[in-house]
This record gives structure tokens, C-alpha cells and sequence, in this order.
């Protein structure tokens, strides 16, 4: 694990793929999708911490790690602009700090608290190159406002549900941290409500609205484990679900991202 955090800096530093070819909203998406790497990371602790599939949440780790190396050393490359750079760079050093604790791979309930508690300035800082990223492409593109919209409502859902399943494994194994259920309630929540604006707003764009449906049934199903908390209930859940099921809704958001990217013209009847 240790080898991979100076594989991280190497990848970070040396990185040289251009965005000369591709557009803003790819790189927005990128960018969701390196921030879903990180969250997801954090799942795989958490789910070791518990005492589940510790080789194939390291061996997720170790994946994630690397590829996520690479992504952000193409949004500073990408970054328009001083102030943006200087935010990605911020990420950088705090993701550093984050992978490090990370690769320490202690395992233990204060180890899986601290880097919870790590992970609230790591969000911070990710949602301030959101905000300029965000704001750069509108300035540039305002016909593309609807589109971005769209972008940042699935990049959300994208990370809300690696959370879901970061809280919920830390629940279980018991990890001191204040307003636990709480944020794993509301994160439920806010998920539910975004998705329903979703279907709203993409009512006539059926090749997106279609794959959203999709995902509700293993949505049903991820919810119905990871807001099963109470200790009473804990028999028989299905810790795979909770894993596995935030990878591939994961996944599934990902693709409609990229389906709503590759649509031309007006993404909305009103535009």
C-alpha cells in the first residue's frame, strides 16, 4: 500500500494527457468521476474495518488509487484558469494527506473515524473546483446551462451513493463519529429527491430518462440494506449489496452521464 502512495505522487507529477480534444462537459464529468473514486476508496476502508472482502477492497483500493492519480493530474492540466489550478491543487495535497492514511491500512474504528472526519475538508475542496469548474463552462457556453445542470445532479448522485455505503459499513463496525445516522439518513434522502428531479427534467429526453428508470430497482434494493441501522435488524443484511450495489449504480450514472454528454442539440424541450 505504501509503494502505491509514491505510484500516486508519480502519476500526479508526471501525468501529460491533454484536453486539446475534449470538450467541458467531459471534463466535468472527469471530475465526478475522480471525486466517486475517492468516496469509493473510503468505502472499501470502511467495509476491511467491518471484517468484509478485505482482498478485494484492497485490491479496489489499489485500482482506484492509480487511476485516480491519473485523473487529477489531467484536471490540472485542463484547470482555464490561475484560481482553479490553484483549487485543484489544493485537492491534490489534501488527497495526499487522505490516500496516506489510507495506505496505512490500519483498519481500526479510530483510523476509519479520522479519515471520516479528513474526508469533510476533502469535500470541501472538491465542491469549491466544482463551483469554478462549473461557473468557467457557463460563462463559456451558456446554451450548455441545462446540460450542466443535468451533469451536476447525476455527478451528485454519483456520490451520494458511495457515502451511503461508507456510513453504513462505519455504522456497523461501531466507529465514534457524531451525527452518523443522521448524515447517512439525509444523504438517503437528498438521493431520493434528486432523482425525482431527474425523471422531471429529463420527461423528453427518453435515452436518458430510460437508463435512470433503470437504476431504481437496484436502488430499492441498495436503500432497503443501508437503511436497515438499527442493531437489532442486523441479521441476515447483505454487506455484498451495500458493496456492490453502490459500484454498479455507480456505474450505471456514469454511462448516462456520458449518453447525456454525446446528445445533440437542446437537451431540454424548453431550451
Amino acid at each position: 500500500m505504501k509503494n502505491l502512495f509514491i505510484l500516486f505522487l508519480t502519476l500526479t507529477l508526471s501525468s501529460s494527457t491533454l484536453f486539446a480534444e475534449d470538450t467541458h462537459t467531459e471534463t466535468l464529468s472527469l471530475f465526478y468521476h475522480q471525486e466517486m473514486l475517492m468516496q469509493r476508496i473510503n468505502k472499501s476502508y470502511a467495509a476491511i474495518t467491518l471484517g468484509f472482502a478485505k482482498k478485494l477492497n484492497e485490491e479496489q483500493i489499489a485500482a482506484d488509487a492509480v487511476e485516480l492519480a491519473e485523473n487529477l493530474g489531467d484536471l490540472e492540466i485542463y484547470a482555464p484558469t490561475a484560481e482553479m489550478r490553484q483549487s485543484v491543487k489544493t485537492v491534490e495535497l489534501l488527497w495526499a494527506r487522505h490516500y496516506e492514511m489510507v495506505s496505512e491500512a490500519k483498519y481500526s474504528k479510530t483510523a476509519l473515524r479520522d479519515l471520516l472526519m479528513n474526508n469533510k475538508e476533502l469535500l470541501e475542496a472538491n465542491e469549491e473546483v466544482e463551483n469554478q469548474l462549473v461557473t468557467y463552462i457557463t460563462t463559456q457556453q451558456k446554451e450548455a446551462t441545462p446540460r450542466i445542470d443535468l451533469l451536476q445532479k447525476i455527478g451528485a448522485e454519483n456520490l451520494a451513493v458511495q457515502q451511503i455505503s461508507t456510513l453504513f459499513f462505519a455504522h456497523l463496525a461501531e466507529v465514534d463519529y457524531d451525527n452518523l445516522i443522521g448524515e447517512l439518513g439525509q444523504l438517503v434522502i437528498n438521493y431520493e429527491v434528486v432523482m425525482i428531479e431527474l425523471l422531471e427534467a429529463t420527461e423528453e429526453l427518453p435515452s436518458v430518462k430510460d437508463p435512470l428508470l433503470g437504476t431504481l430497482t437496484k436502488w430499492e434494493d441498495f436503500e432497503k440494506v443501508c437503511a436497515n441501522i438499527k442493531k437489532i435488524e442486523r441479521t441476515g443484511l447483505d454487506y455484498s449489496q451495500a458493496l456492490g450495489g453502490s459500484t454498479w449504480i455507480s456505474n450505471e450514472l456514469e454511462q448516462i452521464m456520458t449518453m447525456l454528454i454525446d446528445t445533440e442539440g437542446p437537451v431540454l424541450a424548453s431550451d
